[in-house]
C-alpha cells in the first residue's frame, strides 16, 4: 500500500479529515468540518412553536449520537411541518449515523428539490454519495455546493478532501490555499493542505503548514504526528522523535504516537535513535488500543529488532488473518513475516 512519492505505508498512522474513510488507508476525524468553517450548518429558523422545539430536541439526540432517537423527533417535526428543511437535514444526518447512505440521499434531495440554494443539503448529500463510493455523484453536488457557498467555506473545503481521496493534488491543494485565505484560523485546513504537500515531495511547505496548524491550535496531537512523519521523512529524526513524544504528552492513548514511534525506534536508519525494547512496550500498548495490521506489524517489527522472531511472526500471522486486506498489503506483511521465518529484522 505504498504511497508514493514518499513510500507513506500504513505502519505510518496518520489521522487527517476527510470525506469517506473506506477511499484511504488512513484514520479520518470526522469532526473536521466545525462551525467556524461551515457557514452552512443546520439551524433552526422556525419560530420557537412546536415543529421547532421537536427539531432542537431531536438536534440535541444527534450530538448524543442517538440516532433513532433522533429520527423519532425529525419525523414528528416534518409531520406537524412539512414545508420546512431542517426536519429532512435532521433525518439525512441521522441516516448518516447510522450507515444508511440511501435513506441519508433521499432526505437530503428532498431539501434540494424544495431548496437549490441550500448548501447544507449539497454537503450532506455528497458526503453519502462519497460513502457509497460514487464519487463523481458526490463530486457533482460539491460543485453546485461551491457555487452558492460562501468564498472558501465548507463546500470549498470538501471539494479539496473529496480531490485528496482521488490523487489529484494540485486540485486539492487549489482548494485548501482558498479555505485558508478567507479562514486563516482554521489549523484543519492547514494540515490537510500539508498532507498534500507531502504527496507532492514538497516536505519543506508541509512542515512550514503544521508549524501554522500549531500556531493556531497547539493542542491537537494529530497535527504534531503528521510533523513528526514529515520530520521523519526528512531524516530529522531528533525532531521526529519529540513531535511524537508532544503528541503523547497530549494523548498518551493515541494509537496512531504510539505506533509511529514504536516503528521509528525499531527500524531507523540511524542507529543512535534505535531502541527495540522501548519499540516493543510502545507497540503493545498501540495494540491494545487498535488491534489493526498495522500496528500488528509494528509490534512484530518491534519483537524482531530485539531478536525475538517467534513473536515477530506470532502478531504478523495475526494481522494475515484480518479480514478486508488488501492485496498489497497483505503482500508486505507476507514479506515481513518470510524475513522474521529466516531469523532476519526489518532495516
Amino acid at each position: 500500500m505504498t504511497m508514493t512519492p514518499l513510500g507513506n505505508t500504513p505502519r505510518f498512522l496518520f489521522s487527517v479529515a476527510c470525506l469517506a474513510a473506506a477511499a484511504s488507508p488512513y484514520q479520518f476525524r470526522a469532526d473536521c468540518l466545525n462551525e467556524p468553517l461551515c457557514d452552512s450548518v443546520i439551524s433552526v429558523t422556525l419560530q420557537q412553536d412546536d415543529a421547532g422545539a421537536i427539531i432542537e430536541q431531536g438536534q440535541q439526540y444527534l450530538k448524543q449520537k442517538e440516532w433513532k432517537a433522533a429520527i423519532a423527533e425529525f419525523s414528528k417535526a416534518i409531520a406537524k411541518s412539512p414545508e420546512q428543511s431542517e426536519g429532512y437535514l435532521g433525518l439525512g444526518s441521522a441516516y448518516e449515523g447510522l450507515n444508511q447512505w440511501d435513506q441519508a440521499i433521499e432526505q437530503y434531495g428532498l431539501v434540494i428539490a424544495k431548496n437549490s440554494k441550500n448548501v447544507a443539503a449539497y454537503l450532506g448529500r455528497a458526503r453519502a454519495w462519497s460513502k457509497k463510493k460514487e464519487l463523481v455523484k458526490s463530486l457533482e453536488d460539491l460543485e453546485s455546493a461551491v457555487a452558492i457557498d460562501v468564498p472558501g467555506g465548507g463546500a470549498c473545503f470538501y471539494r479539496g478532501m473529496l480531490f485528496q481521496i482521488q490523487r489529484e493534488w494540485a486540485k486539492a491543494e487549489r482548494d485548501y490555499s482558498t479555505v485558508i485565505k478567507h479562514r486563516p484560523n482554521f489549523p484543519t485546513a492547514f494540515t490537510q493542505r500539508a498532507y498534500v504537500r507531502i504527496q507532492k515531495g514538497e516536505l519543506a511547505k508541509a512542515i512550514s503548514d503544521y508549524d501554522s496548524a500549531i500556531r493556531i491550535d497547539p493542542n491537537d496531537p494529530e497535527t504534531f504526528i503528521g510533523r513528526g512523519l514529515t520530520y521523519k521523512h526528512q531524516k530529522q529524526f531528533a525532531k521526529a522523535l519529540a513531535d511524537y513524544d508532544r503528541a503523547l504528552a497530549l494523548d498518551p492513548n493515541s494509537s496512531a504516537a504510539l505506533n509511529n514511534k514504536a516503528w521509528m525506534l525499531a527500524t531507523c536508519s540511524d542507529t543512535k535513535f534505535r531502541d527495540g525494547n522501548l519499540a516493543v512496550e510502545l507497540a503493545k500498548k498501540a495494540v491494545q488500543k487498535d488491534p489493526s495490521s498495522t500496528i500488528l506489524d509494528t509490534l512484530a517489527v518491534s519483537y524482531a529488532a530485539v531478536g525475538d522472531f517467534e513473536n515477530a511472526v506470532i502478531q504478523l500471522k495475526r494481522a494475515l488473518e484480518i479480514k478486508d486486506l488488501s492485496e498489497a498489503e497483505a503482500q508486505e506483511l507476507k514479506e515481513h513475516l518470510a524475513l522474521f521465518e529466516k531469523k532476519r529484522p526489518y532495516r
